[in-house]
This record gives structure tokens, C-alpha cells and sequence, in this order.
């Protein structure tokens, strides 16, 4: 005899379990009993619908309550939402617009605007409007729930510049979220030390490591962080004994993940596999387990092992058939060993679909077009790939190999002796002795030929 309040209670426990699906097919049970508060049930199945990537079930329960209520400008918003993971950018605004219309002054309405900028590739104008947005919402003195909201925006800031690769700006609004309240600032402070390390300033992210370890000895962030850094330098089993002092029984997968991205760095994938196998242990919901398939798919990648690293990526794709990053990792592997290429492009078509602007995608992209003998095509997405990663050699060495594809090679040589003085500015566990060696064969044979070409 099921009531409104008993499955009202299993939808919550579902929601607990972070099994949204039942959740929301619960939720549905309770609309059938036509309850009092149906537009809020309603509101609920529809956020669980979205969660459970139902998005086309989700879009009809917020037009249900739009039909109901034109003026529901978080139906509105919720829509856009969706048609943002759609990658449907034109009615994800037309939604965000109505929103806005309705309530110009919500903070959550405005926020959503620096997503689908960011979705529409402009990343310089989501910057421009968050700083915006903390500038209009400025004050002398935060209530708790302000704070942690304006922590929140300065943390997506900061992320945002450091998809730029404007590292500066990034650690700038990590101080500030730092400094807005002392619960804050270890986390900060670990980001500071994490933008530094991947902008490959490491002796300022050593400096700000060993401050922050004196100053919140027991944070596991800064603990964590600081293994990180450790591993760079290739101090693996310094790196690893730092970690597992954090090993308690409780918060033990995080360990487990952090562990194993130490072994990788430091390319020992036993002991990288064995952490792994841990951690998917201690995960529940296949949500918790979609990045240890996608670390471990990685880790065989690099052993070479193709199969193997697909059947991982695979299960990625058939928890969230929306991971652009599965997609993107199937079709550049098999792209980097010259197999099965019209099924790598279209993979790697599919993951820019999801996230057209991405540097590492368009690099893909440019790279099997290099394998087709598309030469033309792979040398335009390749330099767009550039001017979003300049710093990565292996973009750099990909375009000098489409150029000498072309005859190009005094253009190609710029980009190999470029190629390698990025190599060389990486950290120990970055640097790929037989990649480097093989850029400096290619400078070198580009360099024989234009000799000869001159001496003509």
C-alpha cells in the first residue's frame, strides 16, 4: 500500500544511492497519487531525469511545468542546461534568454551564461563575465552562504584561466578565494600549488608546497598535492609513502586514485594497477567507477596494450555514452599505431561535437588527418590545436610532421626545435626519452636536406 510519504522516502534513498534513474521512476509512482505538492515532485523527478542523462524526458517534465506556469524561470533555466549537455548551443540561449528575461538579478542565471560561453568556445568573454559578476556582487563583509558562493566563482575563474593557459590571473583568484575565509584557504592553496605545477613552474610550486605543509600540516589536499609535485620529479616511492600515511579506512579511494597517478608518473603500472583495483573496489556507483576505467584504459595505452585499453575506454562510454574524453582517447590511440583510422575519425569527430574547442580533440583531429593523407585539412585544425596549446610538444611535433608532409621543412624545423625545448622545460615524469629522440632524428634529417637545398 504505498503512500506519497513512503515512496516519497525511497526516492530519497535512491537519490542517496545516486541511483537517479529510480529515483525519478519513483518520483513518477507519487505523481500518479495526484499529492499536494505535485509541482514540487515534479520539479524533483525532473532534476533526477536530468541527472540520469534522460534529458529528453527531463526537457517534457520542465515543459510541463512551463505549461503550468510561463513565468517558471528555473524550468527555464534547467532547459538550457540541458540543451548545453546536448551540445544544442542555439536553444540552450533561446532558454537561458527567457530565464534571464524572467530574473535578471539570479546569480545562478547569470552563472549559467559563463557556460555556454565557454561551450561556445569564447572563454575570454566567460572570464570577462564572471569578473563581472564578482564585481557586482561585491562587499565589505559575506554572510557564510555568500562566501562559499563567491568561492565557488572565483574557483571556476581560476579554472577558466587556466584553460587559457593564463596561469597568473588563475593564481591571482585562487589567493583571493584563499583569502575570503580560513576555511578556504588550504584548498587554495593546493589549487595555487597544482596551477603552478602544470604550468611547469616548479620551483615555485616546490616553495608554495613546503609553505602550505607547514602551515596545515594534516591537510590531505596539500598532503596530496604535494605528492603530486613529488612524482614530477620522478620521487616515486617518496611520493607514495607521503600518500599512504593518509590511508585510514574511510576516504580511502581518493588515496587510492591519487596513488596511482604517482605510479603512472613514475611508469610503474604494476603498482599502478594494483592501486587502481583498490580504488574500483572502494567505488559504488558506476559514476565512481567511470574514472578508474578511464585511468586504467590510459594506463594500458601506454603499455601498448590497444585492446586492452579500449575494452576500458568502452565501459566508459557505456556509463556515460556522452564522455568526449573516452571517444577522443579510442580515436587518437588507434590514430598514433595507424589502425582502423575511418573509425578513429569518426570518434574523434564525435568527441569535438561534444567539445569543439578543445585543444587535445582538434590535435586528434589534425593527426588522423595527417594519417589519411588529408594534408591540408590536418594542417589547419593542427595550428588552430597550437594556438590552444602552445605549449605541448607533442602538438608541436605533429604539425612539423604535416609541413614536411607538405615540403615545408624550413617551417617544419621551427616547430621540431620548438617541440624540443618544450620537452625540455617538462618535468622528469613528463619527458618520453624515445618521443625526444625521435623529434631530434626528424630536426636533424629536416636540417640535411635543407643544407643540401641551399648548397644547390
Amino acid at each position: 500500500s504505498p503512500s506519497v510519504r513512503s515512496l516519497q522516502a525511497l526516492a530519497a534513498a535512491y537519490e542517496q544511492m545516486r541511483d537517479f534513474r529510480n529515483a525519478a521512476l519513483t518520483l513518477q509512482r507519487v505523481l500518479a497519487l495526484n499529492p499536494p505538492n505535485a509541482k514540487e515532485v515534479l520539479r524533483s523527478m525532473a532534476q533526477n531525469l536530468t541527472m540520469s542523462r534522460e534529458y529528453d524526458a527531463a526537457l517534457a517534465a520542465y515543459q510541463s511545468l512551463l505549461n503550468d506556469d510561463p513565468n517558471d524561470a528555473q524550468a527555464y533555466l534547467r532547459q538550457s542546461q540541458i540543451y548545453r549537455q546536448q551540445r544544442d548551443l542555439v536553444k540552450a540561449r533561446q532558454a537561458h534568454d527567457k530565464a534571464k528575461a524572467l530574473d535578471a538579478s539570479s546569480t545562478e542565471i547569470r552563472y549559467n551564461e559563463v557556460s555556454i560561453l565557454e561551450a561556445e568556445d569564447r572563454a575570454g568573454d566567460a572570464a570577462q563575465m564572471l569578473k563581472d559578476l564578482l564585481a557586482s556582487s561585491a562587499k565589505k563583509s559575506y554572510s557564510q552562504s555568500e562566501r562559499a558562493n563567491r568561492a565557488a566563482l572565483l574557483e571556476r575563474l581560476a579554472a577558466i584561466y587556466r584553460g587559457m593557459d593564463q596561469n597568473g590571473p588563475a593564481v591571482d583568484a585562487y589567493r583571493q578565494m584563499g583569502d575570503l575565509d580560513p576555511a578556504y584557504a588550504p584548498r587554495a592553496s593546493a589549487e595555487v600549488i597544482d596551477t603552478l605545477r602544470s604550468g611547469r613552474e616548479f620551483t615555485r610550486a616546490q616553495q608554495e608546497a613546503d609553505a602550505a605543509v607547514k602551515k596545515w600540516p594534516e591537510d590531505r589536499m596539500i598532503r596530496t598535492v604535494r605528492a603530486s609535485l613529488l612524482a614530477e620529479f620522478k620521487r616515486t616511492d617518496e611520493a607514495a609513502a607521503e600518500l599512504k600515511k593518509l590511508l585510514n579506512g574511510k576516504d580511502d579511494r581518493d588515496v587510492n586514485v591519487a596513488l596511482a597517478q604517482v605510479y603512472e608518473k613514475g611508469q610503474r603500472f604494476d603498482d599502478m594497477s594494483k592501486a587502481l583495483n583498490e580504488a574500483e573496489k572502494q567505488s559504488d556507483a558506476d559514476e565512481e567507477k567511470e574514472n578508474i576505467w578511464f585511468m586504467r584504459g590510459a594506463m594500458f595505452e601506454r603499455m601498448k596494450k590497444l585492446d586492452a585499453a579500449e575494452a576500458e575506454f568502452r565501459k566508459v562510454l557505456r556509463v556515460n555514452p556522452e564522455s568526449a574524453g573516452a571517444m577522443n582517447y579510442i580515436g587518437y590511440m588507434f590514430a598514433d599505431a595507424n589502425l582502423r583510422l575511418d573509425e578513429s575519425l569518426d570518434m574523434i569527430n564525435k568527441a569535438l561535437e561534444r567539445d569543439p574547442g578543445n585543444g587535445a580533440y582538434l590535435d586528434s583531429l589534425g593527426w588522423v588527418q595527417y594519417r589519411l593523407g588529408r594534408s591540408d585539412e590536418a594542417e589547419k585544425n593542427l595550428r588552430v590545436a597550437l594556438q590552444k596549446t602552445p605549449r605541448d610538444p607533442t602538438v608541436q611535433d605533429h604539425l612539423a610532421d604535416v609541413l614536411a608532409q607538405q615540403s615545408k621543412f624550413r617551417e617544419a624545423v621551427t616547430h621540431w626545435e620548438q617541440s624540443l625545448k618544450e620537452w625540455e622545460a617538462s618535468s622528469l615524469a613528463e619527458q618520453r626519452p624515445e618521443d625526444i629522440a625521435k623529434v631530434r632524428s626528424k630536426l636533424e634529417s629536416a636540417k640535411v636536406r635543407l643544407a643540401r637545398e641551399v648548397a644547390r
